[in-house]
């Protein structure tokens, strides 16, 4: 009997035991699944947008004209054609771009800020990319996440001069009279830039020049337009005429 008995008991444990392995094995099945099939977040995106949204330019009125309003539309129509036919990733990234430019000419930017998203899904690491999606994020008054974006560019090569003038100029947008960040752009870039072996940087110093014209540091652009005449020799003439303009 008390064999019998013990043989009963293990057998009710059994019982109980097998429907709760069960459940446990189902319930972290689910919870794993539920994880696989979550859309991606924010958190998850290549980029973010750090301004709110409810106050930016998603559309713009533009005034193009009938001949010029019809040529982007054409382009938009062949790149689409294209990105349905094409299976490389490299030439996907560059009709993204491509289309979101056009798109941005029409005054659609939220079209044109949702293809340099993919575009950038593709290759995060495209710089030109990067400075497009600036341009876009600061004709939306996004000047936190334009900011980024130019940010981003200039970490993936600061060595070129391009991406300190963008930076600069929206800093010129956002609060003209905030000199030391715009100052300190020109000259962040312009230590960068000489650090080059192909250093190349006479619009970013052209730029700085005109600049510091303009907020009344003449003796300071001065020196930098004589920098240019040494480094552009055949323009030479122009810079003497800023430089009489300044004196």
């Amino acid at each position: 009997m008390p064999k019998i008995k013990s043989k009963k008991i293990i057998a009710i444990i059994v019982a109980l035991i097998i429907p709760i392995i069960f459940l446990f094995f189902n319930f972290s099945k689910k919870d794993n699944n539920a994880g696989k099939n979550k859309p991606a977040t924010d958190k998850n995106a290549v980029f973010v947008l750090l301004d709110d949204k409810e106050g930016l330019v998603w559309e713009k009125k533009t005034k193009l004209s009938e001949q010029s309003r019809k040529f982007y539309s054409d382009k938009i129509k062949n790149i689409k054609e294209k990105i349905a036919n094409e299976k490389k990733e490299s030439e996907l990234v560059v009709l993204y771009n491509n289309l979101a430019l056009y798109e941005s000419y029409l005054g659609k930017y939220r079209e044109s800020y949702e293809l340099y998203l993919k575009a950038l899904g593709l290759k995060s690491d495209y710089r030109v990319i990067w400075l497009s999606l600036g341009d876009l994020l600061a004709k939306m008054k996004a000047f936190k996440s334009a900011e980024a974006a130019y940010e981003k560019a200039i970490s993936l090569n600061k060595y070129i001069g391009m991406n300190y003038v963008k930076l600069a100029n929206l800093y010129k947008v956002e609060n003209p009279e905030d000199y030391d960040r715009i100052e300190d752009t020109y000259k962040r870039g312009i230590e960068n830039t000489e650090q080059s072996l192909n250093e190349d940087n006479g619009v970013l110093l052209k730029e700085y020049a005109v600049w510091l014209g303009d907020v009344g540091k003449k003796k300071e652009a001065i020196k930098i337009y004589e920098r240019l005449k040494e480094k552009q020799p055949q323009n030479k003439e122009a810079f003497e005429r800023e430089i009489n303009k300044l004196k």
